[in-house]
Parts: structure tokens; sequence; C-alpha cells
């Protein structure tokens, strides 16, 4: 969750604004309720109220208090002054006793105490508060508490609910792009990716250069197999930081994927060119240049992956998967070992050494091999198993 600092403490001025006019509105109408304000001292906390000088205000409510007692702006105030001090668990009492002064002034306290106990990171009473003040304010209530719901619903990891809040708020205000930001959040936790592509897209309607979300929008298209559209994506988050591999490398994967090998080439080769000490962009572009058959190439690209790294399981697999499709079988063979040699929960390279013992009648270590990816990887631990034992 991004917790937006200066939301919140406009959040807190609009709660104590609403407040406070539900003091001069409710006064209006009753002039009972109106005798038991202080103006003096009250006026003079205020004044302190305004100038950030927080403990003077305090003293000055207290003297308010002094004289009336159950003068509820006072308590208010007060509890608004500790709130900002960061006492929220001595801020809370006041807001109470507000509550249990002034029925007609509840929907205020109740705010101030849901942010109270969101600050003090009890979520649980912050929504509790929260929705007391919607219910009693109804059609009313600001927009703001249903940030305040979404955010407490959100750090409980109730995302179900979060959203729900988050939905209501930009019912009112469509173009918030920091609940919009959490609304996406949420639905990536939930992996509702449908969901979570329209809420990017409406993102970006706002923000239209933003790579981030360009990018995540690309993954999202990945998870519904919407795989030309994440293309799109990650053109664009390219177009935007052209020199950010994380979209290359997005890319790539969706090419191996549709076995488009050419374009995974270039991609590879492109990336490599931004950040030549990357191996993964040299184990992507083997795979891609085994993929069109290019096995000698793919050869020369292992070479130098090795001086990046010498001690790269995947290099040597596959060397030795290029190795076993020039019929190089031996040097294959040893190449493979060496991986395994590394990396010894290498699948890949325990599925190829298998076909190798296979493919020279050595039933015995070809089964040793299968025996070993049952525990590592049961599909290729299935599809070795059918090539040993096929009729």
């Amino acid at each position: 969750m991004r917790k937006n600092i200066i939301l919140i403490i406009l959040i807190i001025l609009v709660l104590i604004l609403s407040f406070q006019s539900q003091v001069i509105s409710s006064s209006n109408q009753d002039n009972e309720e109106k005798t038991k304000f202080t103006p003096f001292y009250s006026g003079i906390g205020d004044d302190y109220l305004e100038k950030g000088n927080y403990e003077e205000a305090i003293q000055a409510f207290e003297k308010a208090i002094q004289e009336d007692p159950e003068d509820p702006y006072a308590y208010f105030q007060i509890g608004y002054c500790k709130g900002r001090l960061g006492l929220n668990r001595e801020a809370i009492e006041y807001f109470k006793k507000v509550v249990d002064l002034s029925p007609a002034l509840k929907g205020g306290a109740y705010s101030a105490l849901g942010f109270c106990y969101f600050e003090l990171q009890e979520y649980k009473k912050s929504i509790e508060y929260i929705n007391k003040t919607i219910e009693l304010e109804k059609e009313s209530t600001d927009a703001i508490h249903y940030i305040f719901l979404g955010y407490s619903y959100e750090n409980l990891e109730n995302y179900s609910e979060a959203i729900k809040a988050y939905r209501k708020y930009l019912n009112r205000e469509p173009n918030d792009i920091s609940v919009l930001n959490n609304l996406l959040d949420c639905y990536d936790y939930i992996e509702n990716w449908l969901e979570a592509v329209d809420c990017a897209n409406i993102l970006l309607k706002l923000e239209p250069e933003n790579f981030r979300l360009y990018y995540n929008l690309g993954i999202y298209y990945c998870k519904i197999e919407e795989y030309a559209k994440a293309i799109s994506s990650f053109n664009q988050a390219i177009r935007i930081r052209p020199d950010d591999i994380k979209a290359y490398s997005r890319k790539c994967e969706i090419y191996l994927l549709l076995e488009r090998y050419t374009p995974a080439v270039e991609i590879c080769e492109k990336a490599i060119e931004i950040e030549p000490e990357n191996i993964k962009f040299y184990l992507m572009l083997g795979h891609a240049l085994i993929g069109r058959k290019s096995y000698h190439e793919a050869i020369n690209v292992m070479v130098d992956a090795i001086k990046i790294d010498p001690d790269c399981s995947e290099v040597y697999e596959i060397w030795g998967k290029s190795c076993l499709l020039l019929e190089d079988y031996l040097n294959g063979k040893n190449l493979l070992e060496k991986s395994i040699q590394l990396d010894k929960n290498n699948a890949n390279a325990h599925y190829l050494l298998g076909i190798y013992y296979q493919y020279e009648n050595k039933h015995d270590l070809a089964v040793d091999e299968y025996k070993i990816l049952k525990e590592i990887n049961k599909d290729l631990a299935d599809k070795l198993f059918e090539l040993i034992f096929k009729k």
C-alpha cells in the first residue's frame, strides 16, 4: 500500500473542519447547546492551533474545560492537538468524551477516532469507528472516509473489502490516481487480472507516460494470455524507458513461449547492447538460437556467457543441448554433467542427460535420471518416462 502522507494530513484537516462546522450548525439550532461553549479560552486555543502551537493550544482548551467540564468543542480540539503531537492514545480519550457529551457531534468524533486508531495501526478499531461515521452520516458522509476504510482493510489483507471501499470513493472521485493505484494493488494481490487490466488502463488515461503502469499492464495481459496486447504494453514501456531492460526480458519470454525465435533473438541482442554483463539475456539468446536451429551460434554465445559467470549451470546446459543437437554426443554429455555438478537440481540438464543415456542404450542410467527428476520436476519426469518405456 502506498501511504500518502500529504493525503493523510489533508484528511485530518477535513475532519476537523467537518467537526467544527457541525458545532456551528448545532449551536445555531439549539441555544442551550451553544451556551456550553466558552468562547474566550476556546478562541485563544484556536489561535494557538492555527499557528501550530499545539501544546499552548491544549493548555487554553484545558482552561475552557475547567470553566465548563461539558464543553465538547474543547475536548475535541485537545484530542486533535494531541493527535498532531503523535499522542494518539491520549487523543482517543478526548474524542470518546465528545461522543458521550454531544450525540449531535458524534460524526466528527467517530471520524477522528478512526484516524487515531489508524495511526496506531489498530485497523480493526479504525474500521469500527469509520463505519460508525458512515452509518451515522449515510449519504452525506465525506468520501474521504472510504479511503481510510480501504487503507485499513488493505493493511489487514482483506483485499475484497478494501476494493469495495476504494470503489465507493472512486464513485465520487473517479480520477484520484493514488486511490486507483491502491485499488490496482488489491486486484494484483487477489490475482484478479481482468479487473487489474481495466484499472491499469484507466490509470494510463491519467498518466500516459507511466513506465511502471505499462510494464505491469503487460504482465497482467500475460496472465490472461493476451500476448499481443502484452507485447504492445511492453513496447510502450520500452518507448518511455529505452534503457530499462525489464520490459525487454518480458518481451523475450513471450516470444520464446510463442516459439517466435527470431524476434526473441533481436530483443536479446538489443538488451545485451544495453547491459553487456547481464547473463540472463545470454541464456535467453541461447534458447532462442536453439529454437531456430542456430546451434553453432548458441555455442558461441555460451562461450561468451562463461566469461561472465563460469559457474552458471544453465550455460553448460544450453551448450550441452546444442552439442547433442549437432550430434556431438560425448561433448554434450560432458557439458550436461558439468551443468549438474554446478546445480544438482537443474531439471533440464537431468532430462537431456536421460535422453542421451536412452539414445546410447544405457537404460539403467536413463532410469536413474528419471528417478532424480521425479523429485525435482514431475512434468519432465513424466516426459522422460514416456521416452524410456515407450513401446
